[in-house]
């Protein structure tokens, strides 16, 4: 029964005393590279988004039979392409 009371008693003690470091702020060079590496991912998805929606409009532009419609689908592979280039530059800004 004393084992037990010790234990909880050394419970209380620690929830105290950690409770109270959870509730301090995080210190702003934290919170600083928090938002950074969130920017960053965001960055490189975005990239990848892009990329992906012009090999999308390319494997379209393969299957196509009338001229004018392929070219135009090429043509919106190329805007998506520079589009992920633009997010990758973006992204290696956040570097």
């Amino acid at each position: 029964m004393r084992h037990a009371q010790s234990v909880e008693r050394l419970g209380e003690g620690l929830h105290a005393m950690f409770d109270a470091i959870a509730k301090q702020p995080l210190p702003k060079r934290w919170v600083d590279l928090i938002n950074y590496l969130n920017e960053k991912e965001q960055a490189q998805q975005r990239a990848q988004h892009w990329g992906d929606r012009a090999e999308e409009a390319q494997l379209q532009a393969a299957g196509m039979t009338d001229g004018q419609s392929k070219r135009a689908m090429l043509m919106i592979a190329a805007e998506y392409r520079e589009l992920a280039k633009h997010a990758e530059r973006a992204a290696d800004k956040k570097r």
